[in-house]
């Protein structure tokens, strides 16, 4: 059958579906702020992958910081989508510590 064929008749047409390599999503890595109640944009990971394939983001390592796996807006992984809108995004904690000082009788500081 050609275009210019005249359709007489019910047909079936199936679409072949081909998977596309090389489409770009990101990784973004968001450090907390000195006021633990925001966070800022560190680091984006400009990647590739292929259409329908589900991929994960790498957690980097930052001194100072952890990994905050239980942050609402998380997205550790996705499929990658044709138009290259994935975008996962990793949070990262400030590490405190507390520091005790025992005078051992002297004055207090």
């Amino acid at each position: 059958m050609t275009l210019t064929d005249t359709v007489t008749a019910d047909i079936t047409l199936y679409a072949k579906w081909t998977a596309q390599s090389n489409i770009a999503y990101k990784v973004e890595h968001y450090q907390q702020d000195v006021t633990g109640t925001t966070y800022t944009l560190a680091d984006t990971d400009n990647l590739t992958g292929t259409t329908g394939e589900t991929v994960s983001a790498t957690p980097k390592t930052y001194t100072g910081f952890t990994e905050n796996t239980t942050h609402p807006d998380r997205v550790p992984s996705g499929t990658v989508l044709a138009d290259g809108s994935l975008v996962l995004k990793l949070y990262y904690d400030r590490n405190t510590y507390t520091v005790s000082f025992n005078s051992n009788g002297g004055s207090a500081v």
